[in-house]
């Protein structure tokens, strides 16, 4: 298939190249990685010497061990160290953004393979008969990566608060929550 109407509005629009609609996720997909290489640059720093907010007593040389540990840098502020969340922040954005982008291209897909399109087939591995209709094919890997996009869209934190809080326990809990949902997004 080299042209195919792109769809606005649930309504055949403008043709357009198949490769020009796939060129369009990539582009989305690289700017994804870019932002999470920038984050993971931004949040390579060593928080050790923080202490509980200020400091400790031990005379050791946090840039050596920075540097040895394969950080860039120590952290120059023991309570931003300890007590900043811009890092929960940042990643949450940015997995909201890369299934946003998920989320739009099964979408797309969905409607393209739809029998009022037809111009994607899916494989029977990705799709699943209807109990009534054995003949239909229902996207049902499509619609799961759909649902997950809303759910980590749903969850939201607040990461205002200073100095050293149990909040931190909360943080971890969407980080790891969206690390589940993004992995088994992109790899399954």
């Amino acid at each position: 298939m080299n042209f195919l109407p792109h769809i606005y509005i649930k309504q055949r629009a403008q043709p357009i190249r198949w490769s020009h609609w796939l060129l369009s996720y990539a582009w989305s997909w690289q700017s994804d990685a870019e932002r999470l290489s920038q984050i993971i640059d931004r949040l390579n720093v060593l928080p050790l010497g923080s202490g509980a907010l200020a400091g400790n007593p031990f005379n050791i040389d946090r840039e050596f061990l920075a540097k040895e540990l394969g950080f860039k840098g120590a952290i120059q502020n023991s309570l931003y160290g300890v007590s900043d969340r811009d890092f929960v922040a940042e990643i949450l954005f940015w997995s909201s953004m890369t299934m946003i982008h998920i989320s739009r291209f099964s979408e797309d897909l969905i409607l393209y393979s739809a029998s009022e399109f037809g111009f994607v087939t899916l494989a029977d591995a990705y799709s699943t008969g209807s109990s009534l209709m054995p003949q239909k094919k229902n996207p049902d890997s499509l619609e799961l990566l759909r649902g997950k996009s809303g759910r980590v869209y749903g969850q939201v934190r607040n990461n205002a608060k200073r100095g050293e809080c149990v909040s931190i326990r909360e943080s971890w809990t969407f980080l790891i929550q969206r690390g589940n949902i993004l992995t088994f997004n992109l790899y399954y």
